[in-house]
C-alpha cells in the first residue's frame, strides 16, 4: 500500500512538471469568509479537467514567504477539492477552533500545474462574539461612548461592513463628530446571535455618515464597493450609462459626485446626485449636433427641464444644437445650460422672424460675438505674392497633397525651409511654431499683453505670437497655466486652433456649416474639447483622415500637415 502511494506521488510530481510547462495554473477567483458562520468559501479556475486541488491556510503576520512562514508548523487548516469538467473548483470549510483572527495565507495547489497564493482576512468566532457583546451592551445601556468605540474599531468595521476599506475609514473618520451616527445606531435592536441581524441597518447609517465626511477619492472607492446599497432604484441613468462603465470610469464619476455632496446628505439623494453627474457627463460627450435633442428628450423631465415650444417652431434647429457643441465652455451644469439653450432658441427665432419680415434682404448675418472677435483679430495685410518658379524645396516628392499649400505659404512668407533646399515635410511642429505660422493670418501687436503662461519667458521669439494668440482667442493654454512650449502639437490641438481662426475671421462660415457624425475608426479617441472643431474642419475639408480611415487625434502634426491645414484655412477666409 505504501509503495502504491509513493508511486502515485512520484507520478503526480512528474505530471505536475510536465503540465506546468503547458501553462496550467490554479487561479483563485474568490476567497471570503461568511461572518455569520465563520465558513470560508474559495472558488477558482484554470485547472485540468477533473483535477484535484489542495487548499491550505497558513498563519502569518507580515505576508509573503519573506515573513519566514513555516509551511510545516504554521498550517491552520487544509482540504482537497475536485475540479469539474471545465477545470473550475469550489470549496467551503471551517478552520479548527483556536485559530486566531488575523491575515492568513491561502495556497491552492493542483496536482497538475502551478500553485497560487492569496491573502485572506480571517475572523474567529471569539472576535465576532466580542463585537456582539459590545454591540448589545451599547444598545441595552444606551451607552453612546460604547457605541462610538464599536464604530471606531477597525476589526468591527471589517466584520460588520465586510469591506477592504476598513482601515482607511477608521483613519479618516476617527476624529469626526459621530454624535448623529451614534444616536441613530442606538435606536437599533440588540442581536441575539449573529452580526447579520443588525449589519444591514448599520451599513446604511454608516455609509450615509461616511459619504459626507470622507475625502472625495475614498468616498468614490467606498461608493464603488457599496454601490448596490447606495443605489437601490437602478433607474434608466444606471441602465443606460453607469452599468456600461468600467470600474475606473465609475470611480471617476463617483469622485465627481462626491465633490458636490453637502453635509448630512441622505444616501438616496447621493444616488440621485450620481445619476445627475452621469447624465451631464454623457451629454458633454455628444459629438454630433443631431444627437443633442434626442438625448435631452430622454432625460428632460428629470434633469434638463427645457420648454421646447419655441424650438419646435424653428425652421433651422441646427444653429441652436450646433452651439451646444461649439460653446461648451459657456455652461457647466443643467441650470446654466438651460438658460443658454433658451437664449439660443430665442436668438434663432428672432433671426428667422426678421428674415421673414425683410424684403429683398440677403438674410445673412453673424453673431455679435463673432463679429466683435473678427474686428479685434483683423487679418494681417499680406504683401503681394512674389511667385517663385524655381525649385525651392527638393524633398517634397511624395507630398504632392501638401506641396501646393507649402508653396502658397512660402510665397506669403509664412513658412520657410530648413536649409539646403529642404522643407523637412515629416519634421515635427512644436506648439509655438504652429502658433507663429497661423499668426500670419492675423495682425500681431508688437507688444501684446502677457498671456500669463508660466512657461513663456519674456523676450523669447515666440512670446509675442503666443501672447497675441491668447488675447484674440486663438489659444487657451493648458490646465496648469502653461502653454506647452517645446511640445509637439497634436492633430486635434492644431484643429482647435484652426477652428478658432475660422471662427474669428469667418464666423458665418462656421455658423452655416452643418456637421455630420464622424465616421473615423478612431473617432472615440478625440478629446471632448476638440470634437466639434474636428467635426467642422472635417466637413470643410481642412482636416481629413488617413487611408486607414483614422483621424489620429493624438498624433503629432508634421510640418507638411501643419502647412496644409493653415493653407486650407487661409483659402476659406480670403
Amino acid at each position: 500500500m505504501g509503495n502504491k502511494i509513493r508511486i502515485s506521488l512520484i507520478t503526480g510530481t512528474v505530471l505536475s512538471l510536465l503540465f506546468a510547462q503547458c501553462g496550467f495554473a490554479a487561479v483563485i477567483d474568490s476567497a471570503k469568509e461568511d461572518m455569520s458562520t465563520q465558513t470560508i468559501a474559495v472558488s477558482g479556475s484554470g485547472l485540468v479537467n477533473f483535477d484535484k486541488v489542495l487548499i491550505e491556510i497558513y498563519n502569518y503576520e507580515n505576508g509573503g514567504e519573506e515573513s519566514g512562514i513555516d509551511y510545516e508548523n504554521d498550517l491552520a487548516g487544509a482540504l482537497v477539492a475536485s475540479a469539474d469538467e471545465n477545470g473550475d473548483y469550489t470549496a467551503e470549510f471551517k478552520l479548527p477552533d483556536g485559530v486566531e483572527t488575523g491575515t492568513k495565507l491561502l495556497r491552492v495547489k493542483p496536482i497538475v500545474g502551478k500553485y497560487s497564493e492569496q491573502e485572506l482576512d480571517y475572523y474567529s468566532s471569539q472576535s465576532i462574539n466580542t463585537i456582539l457583546i459590545n454591540w448589545n451592551n451599547a444598545i441595552n445601556n444606551q451607552d453612546a461612548e460604547s457605541m462610538e468605540n464599536v464604530i471606531n474599531d477597525v476589526t468591527a468595521l471589517k466584520i460588520i461592513l465586510n469591506t477592504s476599506l476598513a482601515e482607511t475609514l477608521q483613519k479618516e473618520l476617527l476624529d469626526k463628530n459621530k454624535t448623529n451616527l451614534v444616536n441613530r445606531l442606538l435606536t437599533l435592536n440588540p442581536a441575539e446571535s449573529e452580526i447579520s441581524e443588525f449589519a444591514d441597518e448599520f451599513k446604511a447609517y454608516y455609509l450615509e455618515f461616511a459619504i459626507s465626511n470622507l475625502s472625495e477619492r475614498t468616498s468614490a472607492k467606498l461608493t464603488l464597493e457599496f454601490y448596490d446599497e447606495i443605489d437601490t432604484v437602478k433607474g434608466s441613468a444606471y441602465t443606460d450609462i453607469i452599468s456600461k462603465m468600467n470600474d475606473e470610469e465609475k470611480t471617476a464619476l463617483f469622485e465627481t459626485a462626491a465633490k458636490a455632496v453637502t453635509p448630512g446628505m441622505l444616501i438616496s439623494d447621493f444616488a440621485k446626485l450620481i445619476y445627475q453627474k452621469a447624465v451631464y457627463q454623457k451629454f458633454s460627450e455628444i459629438s454630433y449636433y443631431k444627437d443633442v435633442k434626442g438625448f435631452i428628450d430622454l432625460y428632460n423631465d428629470d434633469y434638463f427641464k427645457i420648454d421646447f415650444s419655441v424650438y419646435n417652431t424653428l425652421k433651422n434647429t441646427y444653429n441652436v444644437d450646433s452651439r451646444v457643441l461649439s460653446e461648451r465652455d459657456g455652461y457647466s451644469d443643467f441650470d446654466s445650460f438651460r438658460k443658454l439653450y433658451k437664449t439660443w432658441i430665442d436668438d434663432e427665432k428672432t433671426k428667422e422672424e426678421k428674415k421673414d419680415q425683410s424684403s429683398g434682404g440677403s438674410g445673412r448675418g453673424s453673431s455679435g460675438g463673432g463679429a466683435s472677435a473678427a474686428v479685434n483679430a483683423a487679418p494681417m495685410p499680406v504683401a503681394e505674392e512674389n511667385i517663385v518658379e524655381d525649385v525651392i524645396f527638393e524633398d517634397l516628392e511624395g507630398f504632392e497633397w501638401a506641396e501646393e499649400h507649402i508653396m502658397a505659404l512660402y510665397n506669403k512668407g509664412v513658412v520657410d525651409g530648413v536649409g539646403s533646399k529642404k522643407f523637412d515635410p515629416l519634421g515635427i511642429t512644436a506648439r509655438e511654431q504652429f502658433v507663429k505660422m497661423i499668426s500670419a493670418l492675423f495682425t500681431v501687436e508688437k507688444e501684446p499683453e502677457s498671456a500669463g503662461f508660466t512657461d513663456i519667458p519674456e523676450g523669447e521669439w515666440y512670446a509675442r505670437y503666443i501672447n497675441n494668440a491668447k488675447a484674440i482667442g486663438l489659444i487657451s493654454g493648458k490646465d496648469d497655466n502653461t502653454f506647452g512650449v517645446g511640445e509637439s502639437i497634436t492633430r486635434e490641438d492644431a484643429a482647435v486652433i484652426c477652428f478658432n481662426a475660422l471662427k474669428l475671421q469667418n464666423p458665418t462660415l462656421i455658423q452655416d456649416t452643418e456637421i455630420e457624425k464622424l465616421n473615423f475608426r478612431d473617432a472615440d479617441e478625440i478629446s471632448a474639447y476638440a470634437i466639434y472643431a474636428v467635426s467642422v474642419l472635417n466637413k470643410l475639408d481642412v482636416i481629413k483622415g488617413d487611408t486607414d480611415g483614422c483621424i489620429k487625434p493624438a498624433a503629432t502634426t508634421t510640418r507638411a500637415e501643419a502647412a496644409t491645414m493653415i493653407g486650407r484655412v487661409l483659402s476659406l477666409i480670403q
